[in-house]
């Protein structure tokens, strides 16, 4: 593989208006859209892009650094486990791009060419799980879900059946969920059983985050979802207009949550996702995925966007 090294909201909304905030961009030269991220601290993380590019970013008292590895195929999300070395980018093609050498080198390794990969993640360093979805002639999509218990040597499927896994978020009490067209897929024991939770929505959630007993699912046309049971029961609140999208979501602990979604709209929540002040982000550009990394939260989405907040626990 060729790798190169570059060195280096409106929200609109009549009730309440938009508030000002503390996101800040880290400028690059990057002009491609940003699918998905892993930070490993406030310094130091991945990014992956739709034209097939893992992107490796690197701060230090000079500023920030990018490193760009060419894989060659659409790129959906990355992860690394805790020993830093060994990561995982996945996407199109069914292909599992693995590191073991916090991204120096690549190695590719097929699961299903059928596949396309939407998310990856893993519970401890030999636990991981990867879903997505594949065609099926004249019957349209079909999710599929793979396990791992050697810290991704092998992979098997678990024959979960569904339309497409697009979200896993998991628990550091080992509970895994899977969001899939109007049902949530869950495991409270890091995937051994798993039942299927209905939830209030013809819209598949797009992302989902648990912290503790509560939770919180989003998704196309307005779709919210609340639980406080541990995500075994989930209710709607029809509170975000219809014509309105959100893509992801990170809760900060059991109160405070951010939402994110197209055109730079960044929501926040402290009552659990009761109610929503929007936030200026800055840019116009739709945003993919957000998350935490120590003191820092970190957003990514299209043109190249990266934002980041500082915050206070």
């Amino acid at each position: 593989m060729r790798t190169v090294i570059i060195l280096l909201l409106l929200f609109i909304i009549t009730i309440p208006p938009l508030y000002s905030s503390d996101w800040y961009r880290i400028n690059n030269k990057i002009r491609k859209d940003f699918n998905g991220m892993f930070f490993r601290s406030n310094r130091d993380g991945y990014l992956v892009t739709e034209n097939g590019l893992i992107v490796s970013a690197m701060a230090d008292s000079t500023g920030w650094r990018f490193t760009l590895t060419e894989t060659g195929c659409l790129l959906k999300n990355v992860f690394f486990l805790d020993n830093g070395r060994d990561g995982f980018a996945i996407g199109s093609g069914g292909i599992l791009h693995k590191t073991t050498d916090s991204g120096q080198t690549w190695s590719q390794d097929t699961l299903n060419g059928n596949i396309l990969l939407n998310d990856i993640a893993f519970l401890n360093d030999r636990i991981g799980l990867a879903i997505g979805n594949y065609t099926v002639t004249d019957k349209g999509n079909q999710g599929i879900a793979f396990k791992t218990e050697d810290g991704g040597i092998t992979w098997h499927d678990l024959g979960l059946k569904g339309l497409n896994f697009l979200d896993i978020v998991t628990t550091p009490d080992g509970r895994i969920f899977f969001s899939e067209n109007n049902r949530i897929f869950m495991s409270p024991d890091r995937g051994q059983h798993w039942t299927e939770i209905r939830i209030p929505t013809r819209t598949a959630p797009r992302g989902i985050a648990i912290y503790g007993n509560n939770g919180i699912a989003l998704g196309m046309g307005g779709f919210l979802a609340v639980t406080d049971d541990g995500g075994k029961k989930w209710t709607a609140l029809n509170i975000i207009p219809t014509a309105m999208s959100l893509f992801d979501v990170l809760m900060l602990d059991s109160l405070r949550a951010y939402a994110i979604g197209p055109k730079g709209e960044i929501l926040f929540t402290d009552d659990g996702g009761h109610n929503w002040i929007p936030e200026a982000s800055g840019t116009a550009s739709d945003l993919r995925k957000i998350s935490r990394a120590d003191n820092r939260i970190y957003i990514c989405g299209d043109n190249g966007t990266l934002l980041y907040k500082d915050i206070d626990d």
